[in-house]
C-alpha cells in the first residue's frame, strides 16, 4: 500500500530513477555532440543556425544541472557515487566546449540586478541583502558571442 504525500511534497527520486535519468542524459550528450561537430564544420556560414542551436541546448544543461544537484543531495553508495562524478565530468565537459564555442553563463547572484541581462520574478523584503542585490538564481541567463540569448530569472532584496 503506498502512503500517499501531503500536497506540495514529493517523494525524492530513488537511485534506479537517478541512474535512468543519467543514462538518457548521456544519450542526449552523445546526440549533441554530434550535431555540435556537424554544426561546427559549416560555422562560417552556420552562425545564427549554431546560435540557435544553442539557444535550443540550454533547457538540457538546465535540466542536466537540476539532476546532479538532485542527485548530490541524496545519499547514495559507492557505484552510484562513482556514476556521479562521471555524469559531473561530462556535464563540465559539455559547458567548456559550448565556452569554447562563445556561450556564457550571466553570473548573477550577489551582484545589483541588471535589468539588460536579469529578469526579476520576484522582489523579495528582506535587510540582509543590499537593496536590488540579486539574491537567488532561478533561471542561469546566457550570452552567446555577445548577444543575450536569454535572461536570468532572478530574486532580488528589497528594503527600501
Amino acid at each position: 500500500m503506498e502512503e500517499e504525500q501531503p500536497e506540495g511534497q514529493h517523494q525524492p527520486p530513488s537511485q534506479r530513477d537517478l541512474l535512468t535519468q543519467m543514462t538518457e542524459l548521456l544519450a542526449e550528450q552523445a546526440r549533441l555532440e554530434l550535431k555540435t561537430r556537424q554544426l561546427e564544420m559549416n560555422a562560417g556560414a552556420g552562425d545564427d543556425e549554431f546560435g540557435r542551436f544553442v539557444r535550443q541546448l540550454l533547457p538540457f544543461v538546465d535540466n542536466y544541472s537540476h539532476l546532479l544537484d538532485m542527485a548530490r543531495e541524496q545519499s547514495h553508495d559507492p557505484e552510484l557515487d562513482a556514476w556521479l562524478r562521471n555524469i559531473e565530468a561530462l556535464y563540465f565537459r559539455i559547458i567548456r566546449l559550448l565556452e569554447d564555442f562563445g556561450l556564457r553563463f550571466i553570473s548573477s547572484v550577489g551582484k545589483q540586478v541588471d535589468l539588460d541581462y536579469q529578469e526579476v520574478v520576484e522582489y523579495r523584503r528582506t535587510d540582509e541583502y543590499p537593496h536590488n542585490t540579486v539574491i537567488r538564481e532561478l533561471q542561469k541567463g546566457a550570452v552567446f558571442r555577445g548577444k543575450l540569448l536569454r535572461d536570468a530569472k532572478v530574486v532580488v532584496a528589497c528594503n527600501e
